[in-house]
C-alpha cells in the first residue's frame, strides 16, 4: 500500500522502493542462463519482461520464482521486468550480456583478388559472437592465417576491441589461391583470395624476318617475383620508320606475345606492357 506524502517528489521516492521491493532479479545476467526472478507477496499476477531482444509475458504465482529459459530471452540488452497484481505494481531492470566463449565469426576479407607481393593489400576484419549471436564486447584473441599451397603460412593474432578484430597483410610473393582463414576459440571462418602476377619485369623481344615480314616475339615474360604473367596480358609493338609509326597489339599466350610487322630497313622496333618498357631493336635488313 502506499501512503500519500506531503510532496510530489517524496511520493516518487516511496513509490520506487516499494516497486524495487517487490521484485528480486540479478543486475546482470550472461546469455544462455536462466533468468531467475523471486517474487514477494501473495496470490496470483502477471510478470511482463520486455526488452530489445522481444518480451515475455507470464501468469505467476507471488512468493515463488519465476525462470526464464534461455530459449525466451538471450539477446543482449537493458531489461526492465514488470510485476502487477490486483493490489500493487513492482518494476526492476537488469541486463543480459554476451558469454565470454565465441561460437561464430562473421569475416570479411578483401580484395578476393589482388597482385602478388603487395604491402598491406589484404584486409581481413572478423566479428565475434557468442552462440545466441550477440557480439562479444570483451577483447578475445583472433588468429589471422594466410596460406598458399606448398608455402609456409603467415600467422598473426590480434586482440579484438568490442567485438571486432582486424589485420592487413602482405600478399604472397607467389600467384594462386591462397587461403584466408579467421579463428576465435572453436569458432572459424574462410575466405579464398586469388592472388595473380604483377606487372612484368624484364621485357625482352627479338626478331626475325620471315618473307617481306618482320616477325618479333617477346620471351617468356615473368612478375619481379618470378611468377609467369598472366595469358591474355596485352603486349604492345611499336614501330618507328622515317616518320611512320605502326603499332601491333598482340595478347599473351603461353607466357609469350608475338607479331608480325613490316620489315622495313632502318625502322626501330620496341616493346611495352602497360607502363613496363622492354628493349628497342634497329632494323638493318637481313634474316
Amino acid at each position: 500500500m502506499i501512503r500519500f506524502l506531503a510532496t510530489g517528489s517524496v511520493l516518487l521516492l516511496a513509490t520506487q522502493a516499494l516497486f524495487a521491493s517487490g521484485l528480486q532479479v540479478h543486475r546482470s545476467v550472461v546469455a544462455g542462463q536462466t533468468i531467475a526472478i523471486a517474487m514477494e507477496g501473495s496470490g496470483k499476477g502477471q510478470l511482463y519482461i520486455v526488452g530489445p531482444g522481444g518480451a515475455v509475458e507470464r501468469d505467476v504465482q507471488l512468493g515463488g520464482v519465476a525462470s526464464i529459459a534461455p530459449d525466451e530471452l538471450s539477446s543482449a540488452g537493458h531489461y526492465s521486468a514488470f510485476l502487477v497484481s490486483s493490489d500493487s505494481t513492482a518494476s526492476a531492470d537488469f541486463d543480459i550480456v554476451p558469454a565470454s566463449v565465441p561460437a561464430t565469426l562473421n569475416f570479411l576479407a578483401r580484395p578476393s583478388r589482388l597482385p602478388v607481393s603487395l604491402p598491406d593489400g589484404i584486409g581481413g576484419v572478423a566479428f565475434v559472437f557468442d552462440a545466441y549471436r550477440n557480439l562479444i564486447l570483451q577483447s578475445v584473441p583472433v588468429r589471422f592465417e594466410l596460406s598458399l599451397k606448398d608455402a609456409s603460412p603467415e600467422v598473426r593474432t590480434v586482440p579484438s576491441s568490442l567485438g571486432v578484430a582486424w589485420i592487413q597483410m602482405n600478399s604472397s610473393p607467389r600467384a594462386g589461391k591462397a587461403s584466408f582463414a579467421a579463428t576465435a576459440g572453436d569458432a572459424s571462418s574462410l575466405r579464398i583470395l586469388q592472388e595473380v602476377p604483377g606487372d612484368p619485369c624484364q621485357l625482352h623481344m627479338s626478331a626475325h624476318a620471315v618473307g617481306d615480314r618482320l616477325h618479333v616475339q617477346t620471351d617468356p615474360l615473368r612478375d619481379c617475383t618470378g611468377n609467369p604473367v598472366a595469358d591474355g596480358t596485352v603486349v604492345t609493338f611499336t614501330e618507328v620508320d622515317a616518320g611512320n609509326r605502326s603499332a601491333v597489339d598482340a595478347p599473351l599466350k603461353n607466357g609469350v606475345a608475338q607479331a608480325d610487322m613490316p620489315a622495313v630497313k632502318g625502322a626501330i622496333v620496341s616493346v611495352a606492357a602497360g607502363e613496363v618498357l622492354g628493349n628497342q631493336l634497329h632494323w638493318s635488313g637481313g634474316q
